[in-house]
């Protein structure tokens, strides 16, 4: 499958409520070890996720409105979620972390 990444018109709730209404019903946290699942209280290590989607969010006059979201999927579990961040130079380490062992399969 292709990821698609995108920037778009949606707001942040509107990419999230599509999402979980196309079945990405899970929030993925990121926690020291991963991301951890908020419905079955796993933690997944990034690489092991499929990335479905990406949209990210640039402020237009405020860098601290910058923001990603992605549509995650685990094979193994059958978990289908979104993890969302900021973006950018507000992002904390634990989530620049995440992201790029996302971003490394």
């Amino acid at each position: 499958m292709e990821v698609k990444a995108v920037m778009c018109a949606e707001t942040l709730s509107e990419v999230v409520n599509r999402l979980s209404a196309a079945g990405y019903k899970d929030v993925f946290r990121a926690e020291g070890e991963g991301l951890r699942s908020v419905a079955s209280d796993c933690t997944h290590a990034p690489e092991s996720l499929s990335i479905d989607e990406m949209v990210r969010f640039e402020g237009i006059t405020d860098p601290d409105d910058e923001a990603i979201v992605f549509a995650l999927r685990s094979e193994v579990h059958g978990t289908k979620g979104t993890y969302v961040t900021s973006y950018g130079p507000q992002m904390s380490a634990l989530d620049a972390e995440m992201v790029r062992r996302l971003n490394a399969r």
